[in-house]
């Protein structure tokens, strides 16, 4: 700058330089094909910088350069001294020389004053534009061959510029130089000065220096008139230097930016591996490392009601620990959650708009944190988990690429966050699917069984009442020999075993509602544990209970309850018996919202997992043959649901099983009175009974039975036998099975009420089926005695002596 000054106060106030002139042939295409090539090279760059920026910087800047070349292929073909441009009149040239400066001050005026508008054009725009220029060019060359003879001349011998000349390019040119350095100015001092900001100001310096030097000396081949065709292809190199300067940083940033990519790619990546939200919350902390190369990463999350960051998850060598707590709106982790927006500073200990606790201030200054940069994760539907901040040790700015790529690395980790959310939300949905799924092929399973065991027991109770009164009945005889009457109590020990099995193949079957009291869920578990209590000690098994004192009580059965918990404890014996080591029974109850549950946990085996899912099916067994009827379970969870409850098992860590009974608190019940039945007192008497039943071994045992003890009897299959014996004659007692071949024992019940109504009440109904609903409804409306099958002699004695003490003699 200061040569420049120093040659233009050498023009102005000296003539040192005036003799030196120095004619050179092909002067002008020497100076004019560099600055036409490089202009046109300029413009080239500036268009396709455009169709990346899209601004009226590289549209203005590419369109007015490619205008100045095409000013200056003009003023080499208008020069008057070559052999092929004779008769060109001398004052045509300079108006080409002057137009081409005054392009290249517009076209940096243009760019530094209104580049940083957006200006989106198509390629087809961009061509056309490209054309306008190349016309506009053509019609200045048409308007100054027009005008130059109507305009004082430009130049006068020997080859000065005349005034005119020197007074209308200055002012024109000035005026377009002033402003153009004024924008060049704007750039090299504003705050986002960019690449060109210097070039521009560097260029509009050196042409600036060489049309003021050649205007002050104004002749052709002095020195000044060299220096300012020099000017031009300096100045416009130095724009094309930062178009490659610019190129050379746009290819670093690129690689950086791609660097970044493929670091936020792989710490995508590394979210995508694990839905384990603990294994996720781990890998964010990590991987923000290695995307922002800070010096430690902090991952907090907000508990939204006392509205404090916990630090969840830590890397690096610095930072605050897991567990540590920041109020919302102090620190830049607590300004990003008050926010919602990114937050940094250059040094956290010096910035007054960090808020900084105690605590904080002096945990940062231990650690010697300077930078910090913390941007919020905002998970679905506003909500948000928390912030995820990074620290460095040094003091540094943010650019906008390192928010915006630690922004997305936030987005990534909200949103394997959530999946991990989602995940375990739907793994436990669908837990509990499986467990209704479950719940409901039981349902059906019993369903099922239960249709089955309707006829089957029915068709077995009949052989079975006649196996155990043909036994009873054999076993009053006083000259039995001892190896029989043994055989025969195997064989009533064994007809009552089956009886039991039966039995409870009926109420497994039937599914009745329970009758509801209140009951004490713990007093129900100590009476089972009170019934199994010599099992317990005969196999060494110690009893550890944990009972909750003050649990409500339910609304059930407390004998079905004990039930369930003695096939509980009685599985749980089972199991321990060749269980080596330790034997304990752990048996606990809590309360659990509007629930009460118990827990029952051995130290056996466990379950197989393949058995698992079957361990509740009816006659599954994982005992040895002939040790289980695989019923036990299976009768616990009836009884269980018919409470409105749930039984569930599972294996215990190591070994070992253990089952869950869960059971409702239920709403306040009246008790259900059990009716007290009251032995009779009046000894039997003589009496005739008739027998009605299908089954004949169960009629002739049954006969013989009654006809020791003194009755007269008569038996028959069908009802309407019976009914011709009731009409034939009189019966002090009728045994009416229900189930006959012809009509069955309703219809002969009615047949007695219309007929004979005081025999009505000397009818005891005989029957093996007790599922049907209207079988149920009928007896309960006949309100007549029961004999249930399978029979027993205590049971027919009962109810023959009860009806005939009713009875006044005849």
């Amino acid at each position: 700058m200061g040569l420049g000054v120093a040659y233009e106060a050498v023009l102005l106030f000296t003539s040192l330089l005036a003799p030196y002139r120095f004619p050179i042939p092909y002067a002008v295409p020497i100076f004019d094909t560099p600055f036409v090539l490089v202009a046109i090279g300029g413009a080239y760059f500036c268009l396709e910088r455009h169709r990346l920026r899209q601004d009226f910087h590289s549209a203005a800047l590419g369109t007015v350069l490619w205008l100045a070349a095409l000013l200056g292929v003009a003023h080499i073909l208008t020069q008057p001294d070559y052999p092929g441009t004779e008769g060109v009149n001398p004052g045509v040239a300079p108006y080409f020389f002057f137009l081409s400066y005054l392009s290249g001050f517009a076209a940096i005026g243009l760019a530094t004053h209104y580049g940083d508008r957006p200006f989106p054009l198509s390629d087809r725009a961009r061509f056309w534009i490209a054309m306008g220029a190349l016309g506009l060019s053509i019609l200045l060359v048409l308007v100054v061959l027009q005008i130059r003879p109507l305009l004082p001349s430009l130049v006068m011998r020997p080859g000065r510029m005349t005034p005119f000349a020197i007074w209308a390019a200055g002012a024109s040119n000035g005026l377009v130089a002033v402003w153009a350095l004024w924008g060049a100015r704007k750039k090299v001092l504003g705050k986002e000065q960019g690449l060109f900001a210097a070039p521009f100001l560097v260029a509009t310096f050196i042409w600036l220096l060489g049309l003021t030097g050649f205007l002050i000396f104004p002749y052709r081949y002095a020195i000044s008139w060299y220096l300012a065709g020099l000017a031009r292809p300096f100045g416009v190199a130095v724009i094309f230097v930062g178009l490659l300067r610019e190129q050379v940083w746009l290819y670093r940033e690129a690689r950086a930016r791609q660097r970044d990519l493929e670091s936020l790619h792989a710490a995508g990546q590394a979210l995508v591996t694990s839905l384990d939200p603990e294994q996720i919350i781990d890998t964010i902390t990590t991987r923000a490392l290695e995307v922002s190369g800070a010096d430690g990463a902090i991952l907090f999350q907000l508990d939204a009601k006392t509205q404090t960051l916990r630090a969840v998850s830590r890397a690096g060598e610095i930072g605050y620990g897991p567990g540590f707590e920041l109020p919302s709106g102090t620190s830049v982790a607590g300004l990003a959650v008050a926010g919602q927006r990114a937050v940094w500073t250059s040094n956290v200990l010096a910035d007054d708009r960090i808020p900084l606790t105690p605590e904080t201030r002096e945990e940062a200054s231990r650690q010697g944190l300077k930078a910090a940069l913390s941007i919020p994760l905002l998970m679905e539907r506003g909500k948000i988990f928390g912030t995820l901040s990074i620290y460095y040790r040094k003091e540094r700015e943010f650019a906008e690429t390192d928010i915006e790529l630690l922004s997305a690395y936030g987005t990534q980790a909200a949103v394997a966050i959530e999946n991990a959310r989602a995940y375990a939300e739907l793994q436990a949905n669908l837990q509990r699917l499986q467990e209704t799924q479950a719940r409901l092929i039981q349902a059906d399973k019993l369903k099922a069984l239960g249709t089955l065991l309707s006829g089957m027991t029915h068709e077995l109770n009949n052989p079975l009442s006649s196996i155990l009164l043909s036994a009873q009945f054999l076993k009053q005889r006083r000259d039995l020999p001892d190896a029989v009457r043994r055989r025969l109590d195997a064989i009533e020990q064994e007809c009552k075993r089956a009886a039991r099995i039966i039995k409870d193949l009926l109420s497994f079957a039937r599914r009745q509602p329970p009758e509801r009291r209140r009951v004490n869920f713990n007093n129900a578990i100590k009476a089972a544990l009170a019934l199994q209590t010599p099992e317990f000690e005969l196999n060494q098994i110690r009893v550890v209970t944990d009972l909750t004192p003050t649990l409500p009580e339910v609304l059930g059965d407390s004998n079905q309850l004990q039930q369930v918990f003695f096939n509980l404890f009685s599985n749980a014996t089972h199991a321990m018996k060749s269980a080596d080591g330790r034997r304990v029974l752990a048996v606990r109850s809590s309360l659990r919202g509007s629930e009460v549950r118990a827990e029952v946990d051995d130290a056996g085996p466990g379950i197989p997992p393949e058995r698992l899912g079957r361990i509740f099916d009816p006659f599954f067994t994982t005992k040895p043959s002939g040790e289980g009827t695989g019923l036990g379970l299976s009768l616990s969870i009836g009884i269980v649901e018919a409470h409105g409850g749930r039984m569930e098992v599972e294996n215990l860590p190591g070994s070992g099983a253990r089952f869950t009974v869960t059971l409702p608190i239920g709403e306040k019940t009246e008790p259900v009175e059990t009716p007290v039945i009251e032995p009779p007192t009046t000894a039997s008497r003589r009496a005739r009974i008739l027998i009605v039943d299908d089954e004949e071994p169960l009629r002739e045992i049954l006969s013989e039975i009654l006809g020791a003890l003194g009755h007269e009897v008569e038996n028959v299959a069908t009802g309407r036998e019976s009914i011709a014996s009731l009409q034939r004659q009189a019966f002090d007692l009728v045994i009416l099975d229900l189930r006959l071949p012809d009509i069955d024992g309703k219809e002969v019940w009615q047949w007695i009420l219309s007929r004979d109504p005081d025999l009505s009440s000397r009818v005891v109904f005989i029957t093996g089926d007790i599922m049907s609903t209207d079988t149920e409804e009928f007896l309960r409306t006949a309100e007549r005695p029961v004999l249930t099958k399978p029979l027993s002699m205590e049971q027919v004695q009962r109810v023959v002596l009860e009806v005939m003490s009713e009875q006044p003699a005849r």
